[in-house]
């Protein structure tokens, strides 16, 4: 899935640890073993994400994490590991399924 709530009272201690774990996260070529995230389907796909991207910080939450395009050089459409925190029921990235 593209989400994951958190409990308030937890946040503090558990962002960090979300942060660490998303350092593990290899984009690249699916034919590489050492790879466990791979491109969007198309460049269209990819522009979305990053719209969406793009709506939830103007829309108030903040980027904790990733949400840049990455690895242009390959050719693929990669867009790193996304985390926003902040984030509410009212903003676009909340209501949309995004991936």
């Amino acid at each position: 899935g593209s989400r994951l709530l958190v409990e308030r009272s937890i946040k503090d201690r558990f962002l960090p640890m979300v942060i660490e774990a998303l350092g593990t996260w290899k984009p690249g070529n699916p034919l590489d073993p050492a790879t466990n995230v791979g491109a969007l389907v198309d460049t269209q796909q990819m522009n979305t994400v990053l719209s969406y991207i793009a709506a939830g910080h103007t829309d108030g939450a903040r980027l904790v994490a990733g949400g840049k395009q990455i690895l242009q050089e390959t050719g693929g459409t990669y867009v790193e590991p996304t985390i926003f925190d902040g984030v509410n029921n009212a903003m676009r990235i909340a209501q949309e399924e995004i991936f």
